[in-house]
């Protein structure tokens, strides 16, 4: 198992779901990743849940606060990334990460999807210190591949599809992308887009029954 004690500044090294059904939540990725729950007792930490794979911290789920539902904000993954400094980068969570990575049923990798690469390398390089090198993808055009030092942390690629604002997405691991994109069917949730090989591995797009849009990916290799 690929295990982390810690994350170098620049990576994505955390993620959380906010949700309107957390029940249905951990229902369904407690079936799909295999994951086991642990709700934070102390009220004031708002039903903060811990998702365990292994005995490992794979990610966490929450109570999606209400003035995120007023503003039209459908349950969604947030994505957070290890710095150097948390006051100075005006981070709002503990300076937490995975540890767990890399493994079927946990986080494997982030993208983020947007309409200005090079405003996105130039913002990202400024707050994270992170660097980062243009790829070709043929007929995909081109793709930014985002660094922490020499290693590669992220992704950034231009939106697929119109009137979807710029946003983050998080990979999963699995053992068979197929399997799974029939499992998601079975637990209630969609698929927006189907298996297809890419360099990496074979991916999907998905979202749980509650909405909230997350990919799958079986690495090549």
């Amino acid at each position: 198992m690929s295990t982390r004690e810690s994350h170098a500044p620049g990576t994505p090294s955390w993620l959380d779901l906010a949700t309107t059904d957390m029940e249905g939540a951990k229902a369904f990725y407690g079936a799909l990743f295999g994951w086991e729950f642990f709700t934070e007792p102390d009220p004031e930490a708002g039903g903060y849940t811990m998702a365990m794979l292994d005995g490992k911290a794979a990610a966490a789920m929450m109570p999606q606060p209400q003035d995120m539902i007023d503003m039209g904000i459908p349950p969604c993954w947030n994505i957070y990334a290890t710095v150097e400094d948390l006051d100075a980068t005006v981070a709002t969570v503990e300076a937490i990460g995975s540890e767990v990575v890399n493994e079927p049923g946990a986080f494997t990798w982030a993208e983020l999807q947007t309409n200005d690469q090079a405003g996105a390398a130039e913002f990202y390089g400024k707050v994270l210190g992170i660097t980062s090198e243009a790829m070709d993808m043929g007929d995909m055009g081109s793709m930014l591949v985002l660094k922490a030092g020499e290693n590669d942390v992220a992704t950034a690629m231009d939106l697929m599809m119109d009137g979807v604002p710029p946003h983050w997405g998080a990979y999963f691991g699995v053992a068979d992308t197929d399997a799974k994109v029939a499992q998601v069917t079975e637990l209630g949730g969609s698929v927006l887009a189907p298996p297809m090989d890419i360099p990496p591995g074979r991916m999907a797009v998905l979202a749980d029954p509650a909405g909230a849009v997350f990919s799958i990916i079986a690495l090549a290799g």
